[in-house]
């Protein structure tokens, strides 16, 4: 459908009493769709065509002979491509029954994000889509619509692409948009990584430092143990050499006791042996 004929576009398209037709058409689209469709007011007489183009879908104008439901979905899902409107004809496009699931929550919320987007004074860009004008009004005749309507559809189909790429440029980012969000995205993510790195470094070195401080402390423990424990064994040297001489002491005692007891056992064994003699030498005497 995207074809490069954008040339044919004034053999094709004829101004007699198509713009009358046109606005006679979008008047009564738009009664229509706030009457049946429940679709607000502002949304629709903001997209005139597009609500014209979607009532002809739905086959809610009878004016025109048989409805045209492939040519304009074919159409819409040509635009939708490139438009992409999300929440808003979503449930149209998945079938003809789609004005039934419309959503009008999501249709306010779209028009509330055109809107933001408008008075923000956004820059955007209405590039051209081209597409096969011809091929459009030949079978739009083959559905047996005349030339004049025909071409008045064409034309519908055409504002209807026009008004979209022009919501398209509001709603959708330029690349210009990518580039500085993408380089904003890399820069983020640079400085993460750069704090990330930072905050890497200083957590090891105040892990270090603390294992620093643990070892440091672990050490004074172990010296002030090990003096404790020096203190101990020198305490218990002490005792055990106290109680060393004290046993020292009591021995030499004891041996000079034992000492004085032999002398005077020997003195009194002495003694007792000489007056044995003197009395046996003394009865010998008077016997003899």
């Amino acid at each position: 459908m995207l074809l490069q004929l954008r040339s044919d576009y004034q053999y094709f398209v004829r101004t007699v009493d198509i713009q009358t037709q046109l606005q006679r058409g979008s008047t009564h689209a738009v009664n229509t769709a706030v009457r049946l469709l429940k679709i607000p007011r502002a949304l629709v007489s903001s997209h005139r065509v597009l609500g014209f183009l979607y009532l002809f879908a739905c086959g809610g104008i009878s004016q025109i002979g048989r409805p045209i439901i492939p040519v304009v979905l074919e159409s819409l899902r040509l635009h939708f491509q490139v438009m992409q409107y999300r929440g808003v004809f979503t449930g149209f496009l998945e079938s003809r029954n789609g004005c039934n699931r419309f959503s009008l929550m999501a249709a306010r919320m779209q028009l509330q994000k055109s809107q933001k987007r408008e008075s923000a004074n956004i820059m955007t860009s209405t590039a051209a889509l081209t597409f096969d004008t011809h091929r459009v009004v030949k079978r739009l005749q083959e559905e047996g619509f005349p030339p004049s309507q025909a071409e008045g559809i064409l034309e519908v189909i055409k504002d209807s692409m026009s008004d979209s790429l022009e919501m398209q440029a509001r709603i959708l980012a330029t690349k210009a948009e990518h580039v500085q969000l993408r380089a904003e995205l890399s820069e983020r993510v640079f400085n993460s990584t750069l704090k990330f790195d930072i905050a890497q470094r200083h957590m090891r070195e105040l892990l270090e430092r603390d294992f620093n401080n643990l070892k440091q402390d672990i050490r004074m423990l172990e010296k002030m143990d090990f003096d404790k424990i020096r203190m101990e064994v020198a305490e218990l040297e002490k005792k055990f050499l106290l109680q060393k001489q004290a046993e020292d002491e009591t021995l030499n005692e004891l041996r000079l006791s034992m000492e004085k007891v032999e002398k005077r056992m020997l003195q009194y064994a002495v003694g007792f042996a000489g007056t044995i003699m003197a009395v046996g030498a003394a009865l010998m005497r008077l016997v003899l």
